[in-house]
């Protein structure tokens, strides 16, 4: 087992801090965070990248949608706002601008605040949200 990825879903990196773990997906804190809250949520099974995914796993990406919208709605969340698209950032890297080859999906609250260079990262023509890719499939 060589993918960093599979050894943090498999409970196998004591580096790594779980927000959120069931059957299929884990959560965790980013390693290089580029926001106050940024972190991954990955599939347990290995997939490539995103083109890695079929119609079989829509509710998979689903199901990981969920999951991250429930994690930032807890780090963000108070009574008197409700979490918008516009507090938060949840997509993908598209290859071949991916730095782990394990899908992984970023969940980041806005803004990003690494520096320029590597916010560039979550733009438009790198990042696909993940409704982009629910649609697709």
């Amino acid at each position: 087992m060589t993918c960093i990825f599979c050894k943090i879903a498999a409970g196998n990196d004591p580096s790594a801090t779980l927000l959120y773990e069931d059957e299929q997906i884990v959560a965790f804190n980013d390693k290089y965070p580029a926001a106050n809250h940024h972190f991954l949520v990955i599939p347990k099974r290995h997939i490539k990248n995103i083109n890695g995914f079929t119609k079989e796993d829509l509710e998979l990406v689903k199901k990981m949608k969920e999951i991250g919208f429930r994690i930032i709605s807890e780090k963000l969340g108070n009574d008197e706002s409700p979490i918008t698209s516009d507090k938060y950032l949840m997509g993908f890297g598209s290859p071949p601008f991916n730095s782990v080859f394990h899908v992984h999906m970023h969940v980041l609250s806005k803004p990003v605040t690494c520096y320029w260079p590597r916010s560039m990262k979550f733009g438009n023509w790198i990042f696909r949200n993940v409704d982009d890719v629910i649609a697709k499939l």
